[in-house]
Order: structure tokens, then sequence, then C-alpha cells
């Protein structure tokens, strides 16, 4: 289900482990003492892994801090989801209900527990722990991180979109049901690629772009989920295998196929146009397929203005290193002669161009395109 061209699944386990070292000190009173710290250290050291059902990465996190809960309502890639009780709930039955769903769905969504007697404390106005959603307690909250940021049009913040499902619905659920309800949540940062969009890519050369060509029509789950985590530290790049133009290019003949275009060496800063080609040759799980990305990707999440500003580089140097001057010939001369501004063409009967001439259209190159039109003499007869 995570990857449709596979019935591959899979489960992370991870273990918890505390340790307490207890010194004997001389006499009874000390030794009491002793044993009295060591049993109060062990009693904490339990109540703080919550019988080792939370607390941990990719697990079930207890929402305890106002970066916590500002991280479970406003996620930055991500999808979020928060498992909301009370205290008079059954704490324990509630969170293990769920321990195995969250290992199953590591890297797919981050799940959170709240419970609501402290999370008003740390903020008195959220809806999902007020008195008016009590009888809907427990219950499970999805945030979804819009795929903009900032409203084009209005120029906004946006913010993650919020999914409930209350006790009455859980209640009719399988943990199934609802692994498919989290896994199609996940937010799409993928670009749908087309043939005509293989210039712009190309000209894209300060990241490196991962590539899934797939026999399905949609980005899979599980290539959006590794999608949001690396979201702007590199591209990524769904081919459906009915664009035959692009699956052609990259020579692709067995679906599905994930692969690195490397343009960029982040080690050394060199570009390298076209870009060397990386073949994932592992299994279709998230951990394999983020370990073969990760050495591709940058170090850190760039901003969306940071991201752009390497875009609009890119699209710079592409124009500084276009040629001054662009030969006309029988393929171009119909649309070259359509366009409609000021163009300079250079007529000449000699195949090489003089340094004068290229000299002016250098100069003049931002403000007219130059074209040159080697006038042979059956050109000149047509």
């Amino acid at each position: 289900f995570f990857f449709n061209d596979t019935a591959t699944t899979e489960i992370y386990t991870r273990s918890i482990v505390g340790s307490v070292r207890c010194v004997q000190e001389t006499g009874t009173w000390g030794y009491q003492k002793m044993i009295w710290l060591c049993i109060l250290l062990t009693i904490s050291l339990l109540s703080s892994q919550s019988f080792c059902l939370r607390g941990g990465e990719g697990i079930i996190t207890d929402i305890n801090t106002l970066e916590e809960l500002g991280n479970a309502t406003d996620p930055e890639d991500s999808l979020t989801v928060i498992i909301t009780y009370d205290k008079e709930n059954r704490e324990k039955e509630i969170i293990s209900k769920y321990v195995d769903l969250a290992k199953k769905l590591e890297g797919f969504a981050i799940f959170y527990a709240a419970k609501c007697q402290n999370v008003t404390a740390l903020n008195k106005n959220l809806s999902f722990c007020g008195e008016t959603t009590k009888q809907e307690r427990p219950q499970l909250l999805f945030y979804r991180p819009p795929e903009m940021k900032v409203n084009p049009y209005t120029k906004e913040v946006m913010k993650a979109q919020q999914t409930t499902l209350p006790k009455a619905h859980l209640s009719n659920l399988t943990i199934e049901q609802i692994q498919n309800i989290i896994t199609g949540a996940v937010p799409d940062h993928t670009m749908k690629i087309t043939a005509d969009m293989l210039d712009q890519l190309r000209i894209m050369k300060y990241f490196n772009k991962v590539y899934l060509f797939s026999a399905k029509d949609q980005a899979p789950p599980l290539f959006k989920a590794i999608a949001a985590k690396y979201n702007n530290r590199i591209i990524f790049c769904f081919v459906p295998q009915k664009e035959k133009a692009v699956v052609s290019q990259y020579n692709i003949t067995k679906f599905p196929q994930i692969l690195v275009e490397e343009t960029i060496d982040f080690q050394t800063g060199k570009i390298e146009l076209p870009g060397k080609i990386h073949l994932f040759k592992d299994e279709v799980k998230f951990a394999k397929i983020e370990e073969f990305i990760k050495p591709f990707a940058t170090t850190k999440r760039l901003t969306d203005i940071e991201k752009q500003q390497f875009f609009q580089k890119a699209i710079e140097d592409e124009k500084n290193n276009a040629p001054v001057l662009t030969p006309i010939n029988r393929d171009n001369m119909t649309s070259i002669f359509d366009i409609e501004h000021h163009i300079i063409v250079y007529v000449s009967r000699q195949e090489i161009i003089p340094p004068t001439v290229k000299s002016t259209a250098e100069k003049l190159k931002h403000a007219l395109p130059s074209f040159f039109l080697y006038a042979d003499e059956h050109m000149s007869n047509n």
C-alpha cells in the first residue's frame, strides 16, 4: 500500500534502555539510604519513559512544552498525528493502542500524545481540548502542512489543515483503516514530470534530483513521505510510465525505478551537466531509500526564499551562458522572424562570425536578441 508498485510494508522497532548504578555506603543507615535512592531513581526512570510506550523520536512524544505543541499543530513539512485524551481516560490503554501503528508509520507521520489537562496549561484556547469537545475524546487529530508556505495571491502565511477523528468515529475503524487515512493525508511535495518540463529541470543545477519512475499515475505515500522529510533539500520528481519521452531519456525499462541525478557535489561545489545517474538497487523501504538519497541532499533545509534564489541564479546562468549569436537555420527561421519585437540579424557569406560582430552582439545581448544568418549560395537562392 505504501508504495503502490509493490506490496512491501515495513515495521520499525526501537528499544529504550535505562540503568541505575548503586554504590554501597558504609554503615546500616547509609546502606538503607542507598537502597531507597535506587528505588526512587528506578521509579523515576520508568515513569519518564511511560512504560516504554512513548518518548523518543519516531514513537509517540508527550506534549509538555510550548515548542512541542507548536511542532505538533503547525508542522513544517511532515504530517503530524495527535492523540488527545483526558486524565480520567485509561492513558496506558489509549497510548498502547497506537504504539505499533506509530512504529509502522515512522517517516510517514510524527505522533504526539496530548493529555488535555497538561496542554491547556500551555494554551487555554485549544479547541480540541475544550469542554465542548470533551465527549469526543479520546480522538485523533491530523495536521497536514501546506504545500505552499505563502499564498501567492494574498501573500498570507498558509496554515496546516486539521482533520479530526472523534471517539465515535474511531470506534468504528480498524487500525488498518486508520493507517490508510493517515497515509492518504501525507502532503505531496513531489513534482509530476512531463516532457515539456525537461528543459526547466535541466537548468536546476544547484539541486540534485530524485526520480521515481512508476507504473502508477500518482506518487505513492512512501515517496511523498520521504519528499516531505527532505523538502527543500533535494528535488523529488515523479514520472508516470505514460510519459514515454522522459522514460526514454533516462533509459528506464522496469517499474518502479528510483534514481538520483547528481548535478552538484556539495563537498566540492562542482557542477556537472548532464548530471551523474545513481540507480537505487535496494529494498523499497523508507529507511533504505532515505539512506540512498541523504548523501545527495543539502545538509539543512532551505527556506522557500533561499530555494527560489537558487532557481533564479540557475536561470540567470542559463541566460549568461546562452550563445551571443543564435544561428538561423530552416528549423527555426519561421519562429525567429515571427518574433514581435526588434531583433538584430547579421547576414554574411562567411561561415565564421567576425570578431567585431561578436563584440557588438555581446554589448547588445541584454537589449536585443542577435541572430546570425550564414547566407551560402543555397540559402541565398531561397
